[in-house]
């Protein structure tokens, strides 16, 4: 599968032709449309890797900018939503994205359609923080772990750091 030109179009009309990441312009500029839950170099048989909830508009390329920096797979791009991790195999339709908007950065669900919802989607079911889906909540103290240390890793390392 590849990203079709109709997907192209949605995409860089939903991100108003502006890198998510930085507000940028991206028009007559380097730009790559970025998918959040990576396709892998043999493809993807998942249903939504070339759709617009897996994809975002980014300035540069893979070895430049915004783009680059999300080709390291760092924590942050990750909490932003930016990437979506391999696994667990979680729709990117349930993890919100931090987008640079002309009113500040906000985050927004990407939805199917190629538009952008600042809820939830109606199945989703959330952590405690309001942002994450609860496949992050921790099992002991319900603590958002894509928010940060949750109460027992904080307790954990605290026990560390005292012995």
């Amino acid at each position: 599968m590849t990203v079709t030109a109709k997907v192209r179009k949605l995409v860089l009309e939903r991100d108003n032709w502006s890198c998510v990441c930085c507000g940028q312009s991206v028009i007559g500029r380097p730009y790559s449309l970025q998918h959040r839950r990576a396709k892998k170099m043999g493809g993807s048989r998942l249903p939504w890797i070339d759709q617009p909830q897996n994809l975002i508009t980014v300035l540069g390329s893979g070895t430049t900018h915004c783009h680059a920096r999300m080709e390291a797979r760092g924590a942050d791009d990750k909490f932003k939503g930016y990437v979506v991790s391999e696994w667990p195999q979680i729709d990117p339709r349930l993890i919100p994205v931090e987008v640079a908007t002309v009113d500040g950065r906000r985050w927004m669900w990407l939805t199917p359609d190629g538009g952008r919802a600042l809820t939830p989607p109606a199945d989703a079911e959330m952590a405690g923080c309001g942002i994450h889906v609860d496949f992050f909540t921790c099992d002991t103290c319900e603590g958002c772990k894509q928010c940060g240390p949750c109460g027992c890793e904080l307790a954990a390392e605290w026990a560390r750091e005292a012995s």
